[in-house]
């Protein structure tokens, strides 16, 4: 027997017509109303169902009567239904799911040797979660034809040479047929076979239609035949009236028909750039649609186009609408449910910071801390962050100087996670939940809270499923939540004017006059079946499954049914962009290139032609420009030696920091800056000078065996015992710096120098070291004096990565640039080839504080390098024949950056400074983004 099967004919819009065919089958029970409830209607998606439902409404309401509705299912509602009373239930996914893993735990790999051919280093959720998936996708695809893994006739499908693999997944799948059985369940292969033993109607109607399904899958046409039984089973096509032979009796499309078929396409054939100009084609298009009061529908075939789309609609009076919906893992719940996994896997502090910065998190730290703001909150563990480095939740006791404040948020943190932890069944587990979100639920209002409460509800359910199963820590329990709901379509609200984005399996059921197709590219059309590892494409079409093959020709059918349906009435638009959102190059699809030999050249033309060239962008500037606050009215009245070189680099990033006190600031910091690593560097050494054992101490071995430990004194107690990796390789790379400065430290006093002072720091009590009436401060690393000369010697230690040489750090050679002017003549010294320019006054400042001392003594200075490649440790000497007359000269720059600062004169910029701690901020350049306005005021340009 075959079903009854009727082709509509294409030169309308499916959806009317069969509307019109199902209204046709109505009773009239009683005046005025219209019964259609001994009908079953099959359609393929869920907007498609929504859409039947809406047409009948409407056309019942046009007529003026009351209607009984068919009943409007699904395919994959039949499954459920093949139950008997006193069954065992059919798994879910997530029942399946955890069954997988809970095999895949407990088997040895080695007893699967042509399945797993190299054992798994462990058998961790890492390791299962991915190929329980792969295993749940292959039942998936298999039963679609029927095919179970317990019962799969390898020989004829499968190439010989996979046997083995194929025999080895069928053992596997009988231990997972246990273990379900074990939980009362039973796989969906087995409740179709049982079934089948005795089939009866599934679903209560008389007469189940089929509408519009161009790929009926093998197992879908089983579940039905009780209905073909019966005669009571209908097969509703879109497609050309007089070709029968098109389909079969199921209403599928046959390839001697379709395949060679040649595809006459609109005249409105437009090919875009890229996201921004089919964007702008579109909105064109529905712009004269409504002003022609004529109803538009759109076609995506993927959501990669859907954010650029709506971007470029802002502000029309209109919007638009995806009824796929929003995956959950877009949903904010998703992110904070990420974080909590993690949390309980491994309480780390960057991820308790990152869930106080989550919206739903945030709330919940403030509703048990009423009194302190979010700036208050982050700032308490920013801070703690910043000095201490806490990896792990638990060891912010291990500082003394933990503040209570930051103890008692940590504890509730922990607290929080103690709940999941201890929650053993689902009820637990919801309310720790419910708790959690609470404060953020009450900030919602409307549709948000709707989406919330949907999501909520369906967690319910997938949470039992991964109770129901022993093994799993709290941690690993979250994680498999999280992948069970990520793709779960959130439906919102959707507006009256809303215009709907339809994907391809949609667009046959919209009647709209106006249909834009877009993305008809080979990327995206045919719209090829999952990638399955077990099943190559051979494979597949041998077995029946969706194939390359099978969908080529199901979307030819398809193409051609919604370019005919607006062939007599209605208008048709074909947009084919040529590069997708990241830039690469799309190609048209090959079912466009389906014509006869005569017209092929021009059809490639039109497909592959040039395009319109793209309007000329206007040149970037800046959405708005900031102007800084107006300056004090009372310049600095002391200045360190070290701000010489940030002024001499650039006078405005010096404003940005010295003046409005501006830093770049990582709240997820989990190493030391260059600051901190020089810092503890230099801690270590000042214990040295000051500790005189250690200071006499000339065994180079046993110097740095000691220094070595005040290092990891230090660290443990300001770090704590557990440092982070970041840190342990920093530890490792400055014991091998100061191991590297013991051994120098011990020939220098051999070739007789002596430290005399360290951290030396002036001015000091009544002393005034001044400039034009500015306090200079400054702090100098060491002063040495050699034994037999008397020469003074002032040293820096300096850790960074490379060494740069004294001279190299405190001037540079003059090159002139066109677009940047000189600099000042304060800032330049020498002649000719000897031009300099002054970077930096450290070093001949700390000599000047000496001289204003009283020192008398001859004068060097350098650096005591201490870089990350040990070998290139050394003392380096500024090379420069009198002491005295560098100071001199430096002091000239000095009065003119002084001079400057006292007139407050932060502007114009230099463009090229050596350091831009600003660079991220003002990407446009800093014309583009500073007004200078307020800096101008005082000092202005000079």
């Amino acid at each position: 027997m075959v079903p009854k099967r009727t082709i509509l004919g294409w030169s309308r819009p499916f959806l009317t017509q069969a509307v019109d065919t199902l209204y046709a089958q109505g009773h009239s029970i009683l005046p005025g109303v219209l019964d259609l409830s001994h009908l079953a209607v099959l359609v393929p998606t869920r907007q498609a169902g929504r859409r039947v439902k809406e047409a009948l409404a409407q056309k019942a309401a046009r007529q003026d009567l009351a209607l009984f509705a068919p009943a409007i299912h699904l395919p994959r509602d039949l499954m459920g239904q093949t139950r008997r009373p006193g069954d065992s239930p059919i798994a879910t996914q997530a029942e399946m799911l955890v069954s997988w893993l809970a095999v895949l735990r407990e088997v040895s790999p080695q007893t699967y040797p042509d399945l797993f051919p190299v054992n798994p280093q462990t058998q961790g959720l890492e390791w299962a979660l991915p190929l329980a998936n792969s295993l749940l996708q292959l039942q998936d695809h298999l039963l679609e034809a029927l095919w179970g893994l317990d019962a799969f006739p390898v020989e004829p499908n499968i190439p010989p040479q996979e046997w083995p693999r194929w025999k080895d997944l069928q053992r596997l799948n009988a231990r997972w047929e246990e273990h379900l059985v074990s939980q009362d369940r039973v796989s969906p292969i087995h409740a179709v076979r049982e079934y089948l033993k005795a089939p009866v109607p599934l679903l209560d109607a008389e007469t189940l239609v089929i509408l519009g399904i161009p790929d009926l899958t093998p197992l879908v046409e089983a579940l039905t035949q009780p209905f073909l039984q019966s005669e009571g089973l209908e097969v509703i096509i879109h497609g050309p009236e007089h070709a029968p032979e098109a389909f079969d009796d199921w209403g599928r499309p046959l390839p001697t028909f379709w395949k060679e078929r040649p595809l006459n396409l609109p005249e409105n054939l437009k090919l875009c750039r890229d996201p921004r100009d089919l964007a702008d084609h579109i909105l064109h298009q529905v712009e004269e649609s409504l002003q022609s009061q004529s109803e538009v529908c759109i076609g995506l075939q993927t959501g990669e186009f859907i954010p650029s789309l709506q971007h470029r609609a802002k502000g029309q009076p209109f919007s638009f609408f995806d009824p796929a919906g929003t995956p959950f893992k877009r949903h904010p719940l998703y992110s904070l449910l990420q974080l909590l996994g993690h949390l309980l896997q491994e309480a780390r502090m960057a991820d308790v910071s990152v869930l106080l910065r989550h919206s739903i998190g945030l709330e919940w730290a403030l509703s048990r801390f009423p009194d302190l703001s979010s700036t208050q909150l982050f700032t308490l563990v920013d801070t703690f962050q910043q000095r201490h480095l806490p990896e792990r939740l638990e060891e912010t006791r291990d500082y003394r100087d933990s503040p209570k404040l930051l103890l008692d948020l940590t504890d509730q943190v922990q607290s929080l996670l103690e709940q999941f932890e201890a929650a053993t069944n689902p009820a637990a587990w919801m309310a720790a939940l419910d708790q959690f979100i609470q404060p953020y639920w009450q900030q919602l209002e409307g549709e948000d809270r709707d989406i919330l409460q949907s999501v909520a509800d369906a967690l319910e359910g997938t949470i039992k499923a991964f109770f129901s199963a022993p093994g799993f820590s709290a941690g690993e329990r979250v994680s498999l939540i999280c992948q069970a709901m990520a793709d779960r379509p959130l439906y919102p609200r959707r507006a009256s004017d809303a215009i709907d984005l339809l994907g391809w399996l949609e667009l046959p059921w919209e009647p709209a006059p106006t249909l834009i197709l877009t993305e008809l590219n080979r990327e995206s059309l045919p719209t090829l079946p999952q990638q399955d590892p077990f099943l190559p494409n051979s494979v597949r079409e041998q077995m029946g499954l969706a194939s390359y093959q099978s969908r080529w020709i199901r979307d030819r059918y398809l193409l051609e049914s919604l370019l005919a349906s607006r062939v007599e009435s209605g208008a048709i638009h074909l947009l084919i962009p040529r590069s997708d959102s990241q830039g690469e190059p799309l190609q048209p699809s090959a079912l466009l290139l389906q014509t006869d030999p005569h017209h092929l050249p021009t059809r490639v033309k039109a497909l592959f032609g040039e395009l319109e060239p793209a309007p000329p962008q206007p040149p970037w500037s800046a959405a708005w420009k900031w102007t800084p606050p107006p300056l004090s009215e009372a310049p600095s009245s002391s200045i360190s030696v070290t701000e010489f070189s940030q002024y001499l680099d650039c006078p405005f990033r010096y404003y940005l920091q010295r003046v409005l006190r501006m830093e770049s600031y990582d709240a997820f910091k989990t190493e030391w800056d260059a600051m901190e690593f020089g810092n503890l560097a230099h801690w270590v050494l000042e214990e040295w000078f000051q500790n005189k054992t250690l200071y006499r101490e000339r065994d180079p071995d046993l110097l740095g065996d000691a220094l070595v430990q005040l290092l990891k004194k230090r660290t443990t107690g300001h770090y704590g015992r557990s440092l982070p990796l970041p840190l342990i390789i920093q530890m490792d790379s400055l014991e091998q710096r100061i191991r590297a400065f013991a051994q120098h430290q011990v020939l220098a006093s051999q070739e007789g120098w002596e430290v005399i002072e360290t951290e030396w720091s002036f001015p000091t009590g009544k002393e005034v070291f001044e400039i034009d009436g500015v306090s200079i401060r400054g702090t100098s690393d060491r002063i040495e004096r050699h034994t037999h000369s008397g020469v003074i010697r002032i040293l820096d230690y300096k850790t960074s990565d490379k060494a740069v040489s004294p001279a190299d750090a405190h001037f540079r050679k003059w090159k002139a640039r066109d677009d940047e002017d000189p600099p000042p003549a304060y800032a330049r010294f020498g002649e000719g080839k000897d031009l300099r320019i002054w970077t930096n006054l450290q070093l001949p400042l700390y000599a000047w504080g000496l001289r204003q001392r009283g020192e008398t003594a001859p004068i060097e200075l350098g650096y005591f390098h201490l870089p990350k490649a040990v070998a290139d440790t050394r003392i380096q000497v500024l090379d420069t024949e009198n002491t005295d007359a560098l100071i001199e000269q430096a002091l000239i720059c000095a009065r003119g950056v002084i001079e400057r600062l006292q007139q407050q004169v932060f502007w114009p910029p230099r463009r090229f400074p050596r350091h831009d701690p600003f660079a991220e901020l003002f990407m446009g350049g800093l014309d583009q983004s500073i007004d200078p306005t307020n800096l101008l005021l005082k000092g202005g340009p000079r």
